[in-house]
C-alpha cells in the first residue's frame, strides 16, 4: 500500500509511519520543509512540490491527515486563529490538490477530535469505611422500599454507573448531565422512574432521608446488615446517586465486554443507555476546540475522495511523547490529584490502539464516516488520577482548584476542566479489538 501522511513527523505521525514501514508499505511524508537528515525508508515531499505537480503522486492508495497547529500553548487570539486555520486550510488545500490528481486516492483518514460532542460529567467515587447497621434499620428501609421503589430506577440510578446523569441536581457542585442523541429518552426515563426518590429527598425530614440511604444499601446488599468496603461519592457528585463498588472487572461492564471483540453486542447496546457519546451523537460543541472540530470536519467533506474516515481522537497516551509524561510528573513527586471538580470526562486511548485504529481504517474498505478513537473504558478526571496513582504506588490527594487553573491557563484550562465520556461503538461493530481496553492495563504498560 502507498500511503501519504500529512503531519508524519509528529507524535502520532512518527509512530504511524514506522508501523506502516515495518509491515512493508510505502510511506510518503508530506511536510512544510524537507528534513536535513531524512529518516531511512521514507519518501518526503513538501506541500509546494505536491501542489505544483499533483500527478506525480497519482496512484497512492490513501492519505492520512494528522496536520494541525499544536494546542499545547497559551490560547491568545493569534494562537486560536492559527489552530483553526491550520486545520481548515489544510483540508481545503488537500481538496484542491486531489481534484487535480489524475488518479486520486480511494481513502482519506483524518484525525479530528472528540470535543465536538460537548461536555459530560460523572460522579467521583471514594472509599467508604465499613459500618455496622442494625437489622431493625434495614427492616425499616425495606418497608420504605416497598412504598417508593421502582426496580429499574434502583438498578440504573443507584448503581452509580459512570456517565449516567439522573435527573436535575441542585447546588453549585452538581455535575452537568451528559449530552447525547438519547438525552430525551434518558430524561424521560428519569422522570418516570426516579420522581419518587428525588421528590422525597427534597421534601422529607432528615429521618426519611436517612432511611432512604439505608434503603439503597439494602437494595445493593440484598438485605445484609454488614456493609463491606465500597465507595461513596465525594463532593461534586449528583445527590441522586449512591455509588457502590468500583466496577472494574464486572463481567457486565461495557468496557470489559468491549475487550472481547466485535461479537460483544451487549456491550455496544448497553453503552448507549449510559449517556456516553457514540458516533451517532450530534455535534454539540461547548468550547473553542469543539467549534474548531466542527469547522474542520466540514472542510474535510469538501475533499473529493470516495471513502473518508473521520477519526475523532481523544487523549493519546504514549510513553515518550504526547501529554502522558506531563500527566505522570506530579505523581512522581507525590503531588498528584484531581483537576477542578474531577467529575469531567477524561477520554483516553493508548498509542498502540491509536495506531491500530489508523491501520484498521486504511485496511478495511467498509469503514467510513466518524470513528471514535477512544478506549472502551470511559472515566472521569478523578478516576484517571486515582488509577494512575494506584499503578505508580503514589497518593492521589492534591486538589487543584478550578479557579486556579483558569487564572494560570486562561481559556486553555478547558483542556483540563472539561471532557467527554465517549465510546468506540463503530470500531467494535466493525471488528476492531483493543489491545488496551482497560485504563489500568494501559497505565501499567506505560509505566512499567
Amino acid at each position: 500500500m502507498r500511503v501519504m501522511i500529512c503531519g508524519g513527523t509528529g507524535f502520532i505521525g512518527t509512530a504511524l509511519s514506522q508501523a506502516l514501514l515495518d509491515r512493508g508499505d510505502e510511506v510518503i511524508i508530506v511536510t512544510r520543509q524537507l528534513p536535513a537528515a531524512p529518516a531511512a525508508g521514507f519518501l518526503y515531499v513538501t506541500w509546494e512540490e505536491w501542489s505544483a505537480n499533483p500527478d506525480r503522486w497519482s496512484g497512492v492508495d490513501a492519505i492520512v491527515s494528522l496536520s494541525g497547529e499544536t494546542i499545547s500553548k497559551r490560547w491568545s487570539d493569534e494562537a486560536k486563529r492559527r489552530i483553526l486555520v491550520s486545520r481548515t486550510q489544510t483540508a481545503l488545500h488537500l481538496a484542491d490538490i486531489v481534484r487535480r490528481m489524475e488518479t486520486p486516492p480511494k481513502a482519506l483518514v483524518n484525525a479530528s477530535g472528540i470535543s465536538l460532542y460537548g461536555h459530560s460529567h460523572s460522579p467521583i467515587l471514594k472509599k467508604r469505611k465499613k459500618k455496622k447497621r442494625p437489622a431493625s434499620r434495614v427492616k425499616a428501609a425495606a418497608d420504605l422500599l416497598d412504598q417508593y421503589r421502582n426496580e429499574e430506577a434502583v438498578t440504573a440510578n443507584v448503581a452509580g454507573i459512570r456517565g449516567f446523569s439522573a435527573g436535575e441536581s441542585t447546588g453549585p457542585d452538581a455535575p452537568l448531565p451528559p449530552r447525547s442523541s438519547r438525552s430525551g429518552q434518558r430524561q424521560s426515563f428519569v422522570q418516570e422512574n426516579e420522581a419518587a426518590f428525588i421528590g422525597i429527598e427534597e421534601d422529607s425530614s432528615d429521618d426519611v432521608n436517612e432511611l432512604l440511604q439505608q434503603m439503597r444499601m439494602a437494595v445493593r446488599e440484598g438485605g445484609e446488615s454488614d456493609r463491606d468496603d465500597g465507595f461513596e461519592q465525594a463532593a461534586g457528585s449528583d445527590p441522586a446517586y449512591e455509588a457502590t463498588e468500583d466496577h472494574d472487572g464486572d463481567p457486565d461492564r461495557p468496557s470489559d465486554l468491549g475487550a472481547r471483540g466485535a461479537d460483544s453486542q451487549a456491550a455496544i447496546t448497553s453503552s448507549l443507555d449510559y449517556g456516553w457519546f457514540d458516533e451517532d451523537s450530534p455535534a454539540s460543541p461547548e468550547d473553542f476546540l469543539g467549534r474548531v472540530v466542527v469547522a474542520w470536519e466540514e472542510a474535510i467533506d469538501q475533499i473529493p475522495i470516495e471513502r473518508k474516515v473521520k477519526l475523532r481522537i481523544s487523549l493519546v497516551l504514549g510513553r515518550e511523547g504526547g501529554s502522558f509524561p506531563l500527566l505522570r510528573l506530579p505523581y512522581r513527586f507525590f503531588i498528584g490529584g484531581r483537576m477542578g471538580k474531577g467529575t469531567q470526562g477524561f477520554p483516553w486511548i493508548h498509542l498502540q490502539d491509536m495506531i491500530g485504529l489508523l491501520l484498521f481504517s486504511l485496511d478495511h474498505p467498509h469503514v467510513s464516516g466518524p470513528l471514535n478513537a477512544v478506549a472502551p473504558d470511559p472515566v472521569n478526571n478523578d478516576q484517571f488520577g486515582r488509577t494512575l496513582g494506584r499503578v505508580m504506588r503514589r497518593g492521589h490527594w492534591l486538589h487543584v482548584p478550578e479557579r486556579l487553573l483558569r487564572r494560570v491557563l486562561g481559556e486553555q484550562s478547558v483542556l483540563l476542566l472539561t471532557g467527554q465520556h465517549a465510546y468506540p461503538r463503530r470500531a467494535l461493530e466493525n471488528g476492531y479489538t483493543f489491545a488496551f481496553s482497560r485504563l489500568e492495563d494501559a497505565l501499567r504498560d506505560l509505566t512499567k
